[in-house]
């Protein structure tokens, strides 16, 4: 048997398992509850959400290891990481590589020209090691707070 996870589309009916894997690889890196709370809304998947974007989850033995999401923005070729989460008892197996290896395989069968990703800091050397490049920071909810802005060229 593989041992390695199968990439599909997530449905709708995961939302929920999709949100805890958010809220559980949010939490991994240490933030105090207030702004894990602060941050409920952008770690929520809702059915809508899953059925309007491109969603796509790791899966093995029939368990979620890791979801990956991607939305469009309003510049042509440009398309942004919206979500990319992996369950903390699977991180470290190439899940998250595999998600974005997926991301990146259907952005340029679609003449996507450049992926966008505002960083987790905690997250910013997984990034640039598959590639991304810095092209700025985002400021956060919380003052003095920013996001390292990424890109991956297709």
């Amino acid at each position: 048997m593989d041992p390695s996870p199968h990439l599909r589309d997530a449905r709708p009916q995961e939302h929920g398992e999709l949100t805890r894997i958010a809220h559980a690889a949010k939490s991994f890196w240490g933030y105090p509850p207030s702004y894990l709370r602060l941050w409920k809304p952008d770690l929520t998947f809702t059915p809508r959400y899953i059925e309007r974007h491109r969603v796509r989850c790791a899966v093995l033995e029939g368990r979620i290891l890791g979801v990956i999401a991607l939305v469009p923005l309003d510049e042509v070729g440009l398309w942004e990481v919206d979500h990319l989460w992996v369950d903390p008892k699977a991180m470290g197996l190439g899940v998250g590589r595999r998600l974005l290896d997926d991301a990146r395989a259907w952005c340029q069968s679609q003449g996507i020209e450049r992926l966008q990703i505002a960083s987790d800091p905690d997250a910013e050397g997984f990034y640039r090691h598959l590639g991304a490049i810095p092209v700025g920071s985002l400021p956060t909810l919380i003052v003095g707070r920013t996001l390292p802005l990424l890109e991956l060229r297709l």
